[in-house]
């Protein structure tokens, strides 16, 4: 079930796509026929850094804005903060972080030199 993952990054990457979240590949699986849970979805993209992918932790505010960077989702967050985007002052908590994904520069390059197969239309074959 996990490969669909494998071939959904692989795509992306020839479509040049950038910055992407578990929520989006999820999208994409659902619109092939398979239903990922976001958890499962998740920690496979995780279990893929750094060889393949970047992972990046945003805030959010209690507006729903991504309001600044943390290098961890564990993070010690104990002061308070203005939003960059619509000003309103909060306390960051880790119950609010987004998690996003790009990918290597070296993935990225190792993709694009694959060659691509395309698949065989079993019908055209001659038995």
């Amino acid at each position: 079930m996990l490969f669909i993952i494998d071939e959904i990054l692989e795509n992306m990457v020839r479509e040049d796509k950038r910055y992407f979240s578990p929520h989006y590949i999820i999208s994409v699986a659902a619109n092939q026929g398979e239903n990922l849970s976001l958890k499962q979805v998740t920690e496979y993209l995780l279990s893929l850094v750094p060889a393949k992918l970047r992972v990046y932790y945003e805030v959010e505010c209690p507006n729903g804005d991504s309001d600044f960077a943390i290098d961890s989702p564990h993070q010690k967050l104990d002061e308070f903060k203005i939003c960059h985007i619509c000003n309103t002052e909060y306390m960051p908590s880790l119950d609010r972080v987004w998690v996003s994904f790009d990918f290597t520069p070296e993935y990225r390059a190792y993709i694009k030199k694959k060659r691509v197969v395309p698949k065989v239309r079993r019908d055209l074959l001659l038995i």
